[in-house]
């Protein structure tokens, strides 16, 4: 079963993606003869204020309950992003979009530092997933695809929807990679899936054999209204995005009239930036294994952000 689930992912990304062009410009990789398990960690005060200036005793990392050596720690600062901005574009999202374009196009502008740095904006709805621009380093051409993003009104049948877990099993496809770096996907949503063929733990899944985070940021006009639902089968929205972004590492936020999309923007920079990888060799496991992973730091004060676990790869 979990065969036919890859393959159909990576018929979906077939789909909905076209080839990505790789760049040729060097990129900064760790050199390792053994199979080397990266966790990304993003450490924080009581404040909010990030930790940056932590070494690699300073962590505790366990695997299925075990503790585990700790050899490698990589600054995020000195590692390639790979992120992939995904919006929704369903009709609930409508009036959204002149923020979103605007705050976007400082976004990337911010993050793409290095040369080796790459970005990709995708646009998902009720009946497909398209990428305005593919994998570039380009601030320009990504800030020109903004001006494509289009949200679509309601079907008058009323079977609007939104494939955002489709969606995410395509993208992290398309971001996963094998050198060590920085891997996001950045999402803006209501957190509301209607129409997908994958569900919520299929995009758990995806994302953290991708080995990549998910900040999930919640935007939408009535947001609070859109958590009291009726429908038992399924889960309000900041639930599921929160699900989403727990489990890879990431966090979720909320846009409102004093925490503008603007901010929240600045602050996934800051812990893009500020984060740490942490590097262990594991023990040897059967190929398609889940294996939790538990981090902490010595300095109870402070708090520690990390992915849950991980696949071994096949």
């Amino acid at each position: 079963m979990r065969h036919l689930l890859r393959l159909a992912c990576l018929l979906l990304v077939a789909t909905l993606y076209a080839q990505d062009v790789q760049s040729g410009a060097p990129i900064e990789t760790l050199k390792l003869n053994a199979r080397v398990v990266l966790v990304p960690v993003a450490v924080h005060t009581a404040e909010g204020r990030f930790v940056h200036a932590l070494t690699k005793e300073d962590f505790i990392l366990r695997e299925d309950g075990k503790k585990q050596s700790l050899p490698y720690l990589l600054q995020n600062a000195s590692l390639p992003l790979t992120l992939i901005l995904m919006v929704d574009t369903s009709g609930s999202q409508t009036r959204l979009v002149p923020d979103e374009i605007a705050a976007s196009k400082l976004f990337f502008d911010t993050m793409l530092e290095r040369p080796e740095d790459r970005a990709s904006l995708v646009r998902f709805n009720n009946s497909n997933t398209v990428r305005l621009q593919e994998m570039t380093h380009s601030v320009s051409d990504l800030q020109r695809a903004l001006g494509y993003l289009e949200h679509d009104p309601y079907p008058a049948d009323g079977s609007g929807g939104t494939r955002m877990f489709d969606a995410i099993c395509a993208a992290a496809q398309v971001v996963a990679g094998k050198e060590p770096g920085r891997r996001a996907i950045v999402m803006l949503t209501d957190g509301e899936d209607y129409g997908s063929r994958f569900t919520l733990k299929n995009a758990v899944e995806e994302a953290q054999r991708a080995d990549v985070t998910i900040y999930s940021i919640l935007y939408s006009e009535h947001w609070e209204a859109k958590h009291r639902s009726d429908d038992p089968l399924r889960e309000p929205g900041d639930q599921v995005l929160a699900e989403l972004s727990n489990s890879t590492g990431g966090r979720v936020f909320t846009v409102t009239t004093s925490t503008p999309l603007s901010s929240i923007y600045a602050s996934i920079a800051e812990e893009l930036r500020l984060g740490y990888q942490l590097g262990y060799t594991p023990p040897p496991s059967k190929p398609g294994k889940f294996h939790h992973i538990e981090v902490d730091v010595r300095e109870k004060h402070l708090s520690i952000q990390a992915r849950k676990g991980y696949y071994t790869p096949q």
